[in-house]
């Protein structure tokens, strides 16, 4: 029997044997992209992750080049390669990911080994996926997340709970307060004063500290203190399809990558207790 306990698999057959599995690697850009892996994965015990924050998308690919450059060098003491991947946010395009991970390696004659590390970026990549596309607006993943959290009604609400739907507002207090945060929400448009322009475009990064500086609520509610996650957490639940939409593409990458990193761990005769 195995079963997997954090980071640490157990097996039993005849006498006791126990198997490490250290952490994989998730590379994004910042807490906000942290923050939508962490709802993600929310209650996943299995799936023990360290992250790695590149910054600008740009850094990704040469976070990814030192990262298995130096798992390379590791297989020559037997020990197995830890697992990586890579998030964008959703705001950069396909083209441009792929010419920054072609471009990372200069030169026009690659080494057998270079050219395996461009392949090994390659499908370590991978992005969140933004329903609204505007070249005129700066902060793309808080505008998309606004909008998604908008959509949210007292009609859907209750629709979610009728069909089974897992109550993350539980009470007529918590839903009310939720709705006045919708209401508040929609007032933050690029005619906000706190909303700033860069080169002219409305920039929506602020969008989170805004609500959290000036959303006061008619009644209390624990769940607004990671006013983060409790709006990622609405979208989850109340407009699901929207969340599976937006994290589709990284949620198959990362369980694929977990399987592969468990599994080379688990054959290998490495063990990082020794």
């Amino acid at each position: 029997m195995i079963n997997v306990l954090g980071i640490k698999t157990v097996t039993r057959s005849g006498s006791f044997v126990s198997k490490y599995i250290p952490s994989f690697y998730v590379v994004v850009e910042d807490e906000l992209a942290k923050s939508v892996i962490d709802c993600l994965y929310e209650g996943s015990d299995s799936l023990a992750r360290k992250y790695i924050f590149s910054g600008v998308w740009g850094n990704q690919a040469s976070c990814l080049y030192g990262f298995f450059t130096y798992g390379l060098a590791l297989t020559d003491i037997q020990m197995p390669s830890f697992g990586i991947v890579a998030i964008v946010d959703g705001d950069v395009e396909e083209k441009s990911i792929r010419k920054r991970i072609n471009d990372i390696i200069k030169g026009n004659h690659k080494n057998d080994d270079q050219q395996k590390i461009v392949e090994m970026i390659s499908n370590s990549a991978t992005s969140f996926h933004l329903d609204f596309q505007q070249k005129d607006i700066n902060g793309l993943p808080e505008y998309n997340q606004k909008k998604w959290f908008e959509e949210i009604t007292e009609e859907r609400i209750s629709k979610t709970h009728k069909e089974g739907g897992r109550k993350f507002l539980g009470n007529t207090r918590e839903i009310s307060s939720m709705l006045e945060l919708v209401e508040f929400s929609k007032s933050i448009s690029e005619d906000h004063s706190l909303i700033k322009k860069k080169n002219g475009r409305p920039d929506y990064h602020s969008y989170y500290e805004i609500i959290k500086n000036d959303f006061r609520p008619s009644n209390t509610d624990h769940k607004m203190n990671n006013i983060t996650w409790y709006i990622l957490s609405c979208i989850k639940y109340y407009t699901s399809e929207k969340w599976k939409d937006y994290t589709r593409a990284v949620d198959s990458k990362i369980r694929s990558l977990y399987e592969s990193h468990k599994a080379r761990f688990m054959e290998s005769d490495f063990d990082f207790r020794s």
